[in-house]
């Protein structure tokens, strides 16, 4: 975004699909890797996901209330997305309760938090998913080649590959660095 004219992005809202649930600015922070890589949003709005001293009740709570007011306020709407090689997308991994929750399209809350082993963490679900425009997807890496191929060409549960929602968005364009 440092290449792009301040100006152009005092429209645009910047927030995350997921965050790994902690302290700002923790070391397996995705806005800290953000941070960290020089990003630099110009005039942009940002929300960041984790504030001081909130639990992640809290957390989740103003972060899905930050979403649904972005989101339903939006002409467009495009997401940033990354693809794990277990085939887990924003913070939905295969088998979770993430996943479980991101499956039920009339029960689901805008934002979940739940425990996922690794990292508790923080994601965006359908109800977010249906209002997206357009997905750019960075999928790098050997790890990653058969997770792509199964996106590709099969239509697994979003149980066992959560990447096959991104198929649900109009426009879905994944990058990667793999010879499909």
């Amino acid at each position: 975004m440092a290449a792009i004219p301040a100006e152009l992005t005092s429209g645009l809202t910047v927030l995350l699909t997921d965050e790994r649930y902690g302290v700002p600015g923790h070391p397996d922070s995705n806005w800290k890797q953000l941070d960290d890589n020089g990003f630099q949003p110009g005039q942009a709005t940002v929300l960041r996901t984790l504030q001081p001293e909130m639990t992640m009740d809290d957390t989740v709570e103003a972060y899905a209330e930050a979403v649904h007011q972005a989101v339903s306020g939006a002409d467009i709407v495009i997401a940033q997305f990354g693809i794990g090689g277990d085939g887990h997308v924003a913070g939905i991994l295969p088998g979770s309760d993430g996943s479980s929750i991101a499956t039920d399209d009339t029960a689901a809350p805008w934002v979940v938090g739940y425990d996922g082993g690794a990292f508790r963490r923080i994601t965006i679900t359908p109800p977010v998913w249906h209002g997206i425009d357009a997905a750019y997807t960075i999928a790098n890496g050997e790890g990653k080649h058969g997770t792509l191929l199964r996106l590709r060409d099969d239509q697994l549960s979003i149980e066992d590959q959560p990447s096959q929602l991104l198929k649900t968005i109009p426009e879905s364009y994944v990058y990667t660095d793999q010879e499909l």
